[in-house]
């Protein structure tokens, strides 16, 4: 009776196993998986050697930046970015390729899982009838028909027998099931990881299309002339004066009673860098560029940090959050200020501002993990050569505003575009919070 009781509970388990076996899961036939991680190896390779192709184009980038800033050397510079991303392209296609190997890899593995699984299955639905069967007869009917007790026992030894055997494949198969629930986690996770490639690809396409628009609308507008160049430039600066006048006017009227409770105490380790490679031409404050070029930034004061980066460099959200809001300023005539920009809100009261982008690929709403790409560097916008402007917000203070708000006049201010605003308390030192030099 006891065992009888214990044969049952083990059905028991046997049918819930049976249930939890049942959800989809998919595999994918054709290659081998030892031929697939051959594949997976040499995508590997090279996405190691367009790595150092990479960087040797950066450092092209770099070189030539350092040059006169004629308009011959600004040329030069983009296409020195056009190829480096254009090699940047080629690595984010072999990852993606590298990512669907190894989903077909684990599609292939899942499968196998699933053939151990249903041959568990066939083994125990076999042990069960054997058992049934030599369960239809009394253990006294069997000691009252066998002639000798040796024959008894090995009836008895039998069931015992079969009895182990469930119990050792229900185990096996708990096991199974254990590592195909891993694999389906491994195949969604590079799933996940496919679409962000994805998105970064797209991203890197538009860089290049920014970067060849730019070169052709300098070689159009100077002809190859330095004078005309340099008229042009200083007009933008001009923009980039006035812009910054009219802002600092702005929110020098907003008032704020700033809650320092409400976000984190000056800490080097609550934000990541926003790019790989740092190098920061303009500081937070009143930096000496600052001081003596008061009419920048309509003060002598910097409202943000730049980093030195070529066109087309991943720009990366420095903590995880949810994308407050996007922009694009010079799809707007006589908006010359931010260019492409995206403002990500953290959920420990913080607020991050990435500006003067070639590309973005996250909309507003989105949620974001540190670490991951949200854009791609430029040199849109009222800026007089390729960086990254980071700024960092209390997030009471900053909210998105249209320019008619601030900026008088028909243009700019007839149009629907917006730039993030906040009182002058609002904004804090970046340094304060990313990791130490």
């Amino acid at each position: 009776m006891q065992f009888q009781k214990y044969l049952k509970k083990n059905i028991s388990i046997f049918m819930l196993i049976l249930a939890v076996f049942l959800v989809p899961i998919f595999g994918l036939h054709g290659e081998t998986v030892d031929e697939l991680n051959s594949k997976i190896r040499e995508q590997q390779k090279k996405i190691l050697e367009l790595d150092k192709q990479i960087q040797e184009q950066r450092q092209k980038v770099l070189q030539v930046g350092a040059e006169k800033s004629g308009v011959q050397s600004v040329i030069n510079q983009l296409e020195a970015s056009r190829k480096k991303i254009q090699s940047s392209i080629s690595q984010t296609q072999a990852e993606i390729k590298e990512s669907e190997l190894t989903i077909q890899k684990l599609g292939l593995e899942i499968n196998t899982k699933e053939e151990n699984i249903t041959e568990n299955q066939s083994v125990i639905a076999k042990s069960i009838r054997k058992i049934n069967q030599l369960q239809s007869t009394s253990l006294l009917e069997v000691l009252l028909t066998n002639e000798s007790t040796s024959r008894f026992w090995d009836h008895v030894s039998r069931l015992e027998s079969f009895n182990i055997e469930v119990r050792n494949k229900i185990n096996s198969l708990r096991d199974l099931n254990v590592e195909l629930k891993e694999k389906q986690e491994l195949t969604e996770e590079e799933k996940r990881e496919l679409e962000l490639q994805t998105d970064e690809l797209r991203g890197e396409h538009q860089s290049v299309e920014a970067t060849k628009q730019e070169k052709a609308a300098i070689l159009k507008q100077v002809a190859d002339k330095e004078k005309t160049y340099q008229q042009i430039l200083d007009q933008k600066i001009l923009a980039k004066k006035q812009f910054e006048q009219e802002l600092t006017n702005f929110e020098s009227q907003l008032k704020i009673i700033l809650d320092k409770s409400a976000f984190p105490t000056a800490n080097n380790s609550v934000l990541q860098w926003p790019v790989d490679n740092v190098r920061i031409t303009q500081n937070f404050g009143g930096t000496e560029f600052a001081k003596t070029n008061p009419g920048i930034y309509g003060r002598p004061f910097h409202n943000g940090t730049d980093f030195g980066v070529p066109i087309g460099e991943k720009v990366k959200a420095s903590l995880s959050g949810t994308i407050q809001g996007t922009g694009n300023t010079d799809a707007y005539p006589g908006c010359v200020s931010w260019g492409r920009w995206i403002l990500v809100k953290h959920d420990n009261g913080l607020t991050t501002l990435y500006a003067h982008l070639s590309s973005t690929i996250v909309s507003p709403g989105q949620r974001v993990e540190t670490g991951q790409t949200i854009g791609f560097s430029g040199n849109s916008g009222a800026s007089t050569g390729p960086h990254l402007h980071f700024t960092l917000y209390a997030s009471q203070g900053v909210t998105i505003r249209q320019f008619s708000e601030f900026k008088s006049g028909s243009g700019c201010a007839a149009t629907g575009a917006t730039t993030p605003t906040a009182p002058l308390d609002a904004y804090l030192n970046p340094m304060d919070y990313l990791p130490s030099l």
